[in-house]
């Protein structure tokens, strides 16, 4: 390539380059305004995640009260129950659950068995045989079998 034909490819291009500029930039427009919408729904998206987190944070604090509720009643009645506070349970709980009702000192129930009708003694069998074949005896079982 010689000179003039570097300066013909240059001139050409930058011919171009001023033509098409315009058009480059009528081009971004559209994507201009598209981004502009886009970011405005996302805008509002956003704004209704928003909300919807509010609601269930909302939600997650009224379930928590209930659930404090729930153990706070569960506490009482087993301290009416047992007469005992549950490991739990809060000096406040105590002090504002009432006394157990009725409850009484506990009474033997039934008869308590004789001191004759214990079970018999079984020796040892140390004292008696061992599971093993003494020393120096033999033991004969007879059988038959047909």
């Amino acid at each position: 390539m010689n000179k003039s034909s570097k300066k013909v490819i240059t001139t050409i291009s930058v011919a171009g380059a001023m033509l098409f500029s315009p058009a480059i930039a009528q081009n971004q427009q559209p994507d201009l305004e598209q981004l502009k919408q886009q970011l405005e729904a996302q805008r509002k998206e956003l704004a209704a995640e928003r909300r919807a987190l509010e609601e269930q944070e909302a939600k997650l604090a009224a379930t928590k009260r209930a659930l404090a509720e729930q153990q706070r009643r569960l506490n009482a009645l087993q301290t009416q129950i047992t007469g005992k506070p549950t490991p739990g349970q809060t000096a406040e709980t105590r002090e504002t659950t009432p006394p157990a009702q009725g409850a009484a000192a506990p009474q033997p129930v039934g008869q308590a068995p004789d001191a004759s009708a214990q079970a018999p003694e079984i020796p040892a069998l140390v004292e008696t045989r061992g599971v093993l074949t003494p020393r120096n005896s033999l033991i004969i079982e007879p059988s038959l079998q047909y």
